[in-house]
Order: C-alpha cells, then sequence, then structure tokens
C-alpha cells in the first residue's frame, strides 16, 4: 500500500510538474507574439510620424514659394500701375508738345469776335444755329481723320490716345488742346469776360459755344459707353466749363514760368 502511494503520488507531481511546463510555454508564447505586435506598431508609428515631418517640410516650402510669389505679384501690380500712370503722362506730354509746335487740326479757323453767349448756350448749343462744315472738309475724315461733329476732324491716333485718358478732367483738357491749340486757348476765356480775380484784366475772346459743345458731346458720350447713368452724366457735363477755365490757367501758368 504504501509503495503505491508512493507511485501515485510522483505520478502526480509528474503530471504537476508537465502542466506547469505547458502553462509556462504557452504564456510564453503569448509573450513573444504580444511583442512583435507591438514592434511593428511601433514601426509603424515611426513610419508615420516619419511621413508627416516629410509632408510639413514640403507645407513649408510651398508655403514659402506661395508667399514669394505673391509678394512678386503684388510688386508687379504696383509696377504696372506706374507704368500706366507714366503712359498716360507721356501720351499728354506728347499732345502738348505737338500742339505747340504745329498748327491747329480743326477746319475752321477760330473767329476772333467777341461775341458773348449766354451760358446755357455754352452747354447745350442749338443746332440750329449750328454752321455745317463746307463739303470739301468733309472728305477728309477718309484719310486717318475723325469727324467729331461740327466741322472739328481730328488724326486717328491722336483721338484714340485722347480716349485712353485715364480721368474725365484729362480727357477733356487734351481734347480742348487738341482742337484750338496751345497758343490759342492761351488768348482765350471759357465765357469771354474778365477775371474779377486779376486786377487790370482784360476780357478774352470766349471759345466758340459749337466747340465746347464737341468736347461736351464727346464726354457724355465716353461716360454712356462706361455705364454711367443720367444723373452722374449730367453733373460731369456741368463741370466741362470748369474743365476748360483750369487747362487755360495751366497754359497761362507756365508760359508766365517760362519766360521768367
Amino acid at each position: 500500500m504504501e509503495a503505491q502511494k508512493l507511485s501515485l503520488l510522483e505520478l502526480m507531481k509528474k503530471q504537476i510538474t508537465v502542466k506547469r511546463q505547458r502553462d509556462f510555454l504557452d504564456s510564453d508564447e503569448e509573450s513573444v507574439v504580444s511583442y512583435k505586435l507591438y514592434q511593428e506598431l511601433q514601426d509603424s508609428y515611426v513610419m508615420l510620424k516619419k511621413r508627416l515631418r516629410e509632408k510639413d517640410v514640403i507645407i513649408a516650402e510651398k508655403d514659402v514659394a506661395i508667399r514669394k510669389l505673391s509678394e512678386k505679384c503684388r510688386r508687379m501690380t504696383v509696377e504696372l500701375d506706374k507704368i500706366r500712370q507714366l503712359n498716360i503722362c507721356l501720351q499728354e506730354q506728347l499732345f502738348l508738345k505737338e500742339e505747340g509746335m504745329q498748327t491747329q487740326h480743326t477746319v475752321y479757323t477760330e473767329s476772333t469776335e467777341c461775341l458773348y453767349e449766354p451760358y446755357e448756350n455754352i452747354l447745350a448749343p442749338k443746332v440750329k444755329d449750328l454752321k455745317e462744315p463746307p463739303t470739301e472738309d468733309l472728305v477728309e475724315k477718309d484719310f486717318g481723320r475723325v469727324d467729331l461733329g461740327h466741322g472739328v476732324h481730328l488724326e486717328k491716333q491722336k483721338w484714340k490716345a485722347i480716349q485712353r485718358m485715364d480721368s474725365h478732367s484729362k480727357f477733356c483738357k487734351s481734347l480742348a488742346v487738341a482742337i484750338w491749340g496751345l497758343e490759342t486757348l492761351k488768348e482765350r476765356s471759357v465765357t469771354g469776360s474778365k477775371s474779377n480775380a486779376i486786377k487790370g484784366s482784360v476780357a478774352k475772346p470766349p471759345l466758340s459755344p459749337e466747340k465746347v459743345g464737341v468736347i461736351r458731346e464727346c464726354l457724355k458720350e465716353r461716360l454712356q459707353q462706361r455705364g454711367y447713368q443720367k444723373e452722374e452724366v449730367d453733373g460731369q457735363l456741368r463741370l466741362v466749363r470748369r474743365f476748360l477755365s483750369e487747362k487755360i490757367c495751366d497754359i497761362k501758368r507756365k508760359v508766365s514760368i517760362n519766360s521768367e
């Protein structure tokens, strides 16, 4: 009996030992698998961080490129505006120089009669009072000239340059120089009345209302083509006399400065 008990105890010990070994092996295998998964996850995490850093670098480079392009675009816009303004000023200077050297390009020679026209007639001359230009003069428009109406003809290139003026005041002033010329404008006034601001001033012949009407009609057409409303058009047309008066004063001022 004692021998059987000992053998049974030994058998049970062996079974317990085997079971413990199996449990140990199982737990060891599980720990090995978990470590592999951990390594894979860690590698993936490192790879993702690396890709994110690369993308951050690319984004930063693109941001720098965008800022440089934006700055370049801004500089080019400023330079373009300067070039446009210089071009407009150059065209105006060429007009003044050309009109100062050449004779005026109008069909009628400006009359020296000092006939005063009422204010409303200067702003809106009646059609029935306007003279039609001679038939032979109308042929000139077929040779590179533009007929502005009421006997006023300009060279096409000069008319196109006037149309490119950025402001309405420059448009009216340049058109006045093209119609009358600097020498004539210097010796004229808008209404024919003498200036009360200057002592001893003498009344000078007025600008012909017909040709003032041409400037008004050209300005009106320009405003309508640009989509101005009737109230805005009327407001700008009321400024034509002031534009012409300013131009005459500018010419006289330049002449006085040059004479000094």
